[in-house]
């Protein structure tokens, strides 16, 4: 059973990697250039040319993963601080480096900073509760990341006794079940990027853990008028578009689970 379990996450990485803009669009090229050079078939190929510059700029116009990623980071509203008791402050790992050269902000991902640091302002807020840190362990690191992020706390000058590290998860769900045992029937402020909050709350909710969302690191924001630049292809659009892809998939993975279980 375990052995099936990794397989399917094996694949289900391996599928994520692949569907995404660059890889989408790179093997279309790839297809094109095959059936123009080798096979000479050069309607196919303009068809597969023609399709890899639609989906670049498609991907690459900032207004149309901006629309499509905005909802999913407003599902939940920004967490306010209201005055209600909390037992645990819990952090979703994402990622960093141990590049010595770099300072310690440096090597944590932005993903990261946001909820540790964002971690690290609700534990002043609710001076009672203990601040819980998942993550995983990439192979040949010296520490786990929530290991990392929990030094990273210390530095800021949080107490370490508040600290509760729970390494070894691979991902959403795996986390999940580390902190059940420690989350279970009480108040819990759950921290993760918004794009992602959806996807965290509906598993958490799947194995009893109830949760108050803290959304942060949001990606997209909306002025009072619109501006010409979201109309203009830029590379940061198709990063947006990337989370799209890869929060769509990671909702269809778990709907999918949920239903084969029932």
């Amino acid at each position: 059973m375990m052995e099936c379990m990794d397989t399917l996450f094996f694949f289900k990485k391996l599928i994520g990697s692949f569907v995404s803009p660059v890889p989408i669009v790179v093997f279309l090229l790839f297809c094109g250039l095959y059936f123009h050079f080798v096979k000479q078939r050069y309607l196919l190929s303009g068809r597969f040319f023609g399709s890899a510059l639609f989906l670049l700029l498609l991907f690459s116009i900032p207004i149309i993963p901006g629309s499509l990623l905005r909802p999913l980071e407003l599902e939940y509203p920004a967490f306010n601080d209201p005055p209600i008791h909390v037992d645990n402050i819990m952090v979703l790992g994402c990622w960093n480096n141990e590049d010595e050269k770099l300072p310690e902000v440096s090597r944590i991902a932005p993903c990261s900073l946001y909820r540790v640091v964002e971690a690290f302002r609700l534990s002043r807020v609710y001076p009672d509760a203990k601040v819980i840190l998942s993550g995983h362990k990439v192979p040949g690191f010296e520490a786990s990341h929530p290991d990392y992020s929990a030094d990273f706390l210390v530095s800021l000058g949080l107490d370490r006794k508040r600290i509760e590290v729970l390494a070894g998860s691979k991902d959403t769900e795996s986390e999940a079940d580390l902190v059940k045992p420690v989350s279970v029937g009480k108040s819990n402020l759950l921290i993760t990027s918004a794009d992602h909050m959806k996807r965290a709350v509906n598993i958490f909710d799947s194995v009893g853990i109830q949760v108050i969302p803290v959304p942060v690191g949001h990606l997209t924001s909306r002025g009072k008028t619109l501006s010409y630049h979201v109309f203009t292809p830029d590379a940061t659009a198709l990063a947006l578009s990337e989370t799209v892809i890869y929060e769509f998939l990671g909702n269809l993975w778990f709907t999918v689970k949920q239903l084969v279980r029932e």
